[in-house]
């Protein structure tokens, strides 16, 4: 059964994927938005822009991203380029945050990402 497996396989790029970005034990995030509406989150976050948590790990493998021990598949080209972007700078300053939040796919993940504590505003 493990000769089926290559390292090209989905399945070891998704486990391998997850657990490089899973966080440590002693690492846990705080959500800073519990009372708060999905509208305000992204209206804070596109006034303010995006950062992810210092603690935040978040990697990306073609169309495939990982984060904190989770996968996220996007199914937008647009969404695949604003996570790149997210992945690779870390952040994004208020007009590209704005601009890619208008984006409803990104939207969705950005709110899981806050709810989470995964990412904050820049600002």
């Amino acid at each position: 059964m493990i000769r089926q497996f290559s390292a090209k396989s989905p399945q070891i790029q998704r486990s391998m994927g997850i657990l490089l970005t899973e966080p440590k034990p002693h690492v846990y995030f705080v959500n800073n938005t519990e009372d708060q509406e999905i509208h305000e989150i992204i209206s804070v976050l596109g006034e303010r822009g995006i950062a992810l948590s210092m603690k935040t790990k978040m990697l990306f493998k073609d169309t495939d991203f990982y984060i904190n021990g989770d996968a996220v598949n996007p199914t937008s080209a647009l969404t695949v380029k604003q996570l790149q972007m997210l992945a690779n700078q870390r952040e994004m300053e208020p007009i590209d945050a704005a601009e890619a939040l208008k984006n409803p796919e990104f939207q969705y993940f950005l709110f899981g990402f806050a709810k989470a504590g995964w990412v904050e505003t820049l600002m």
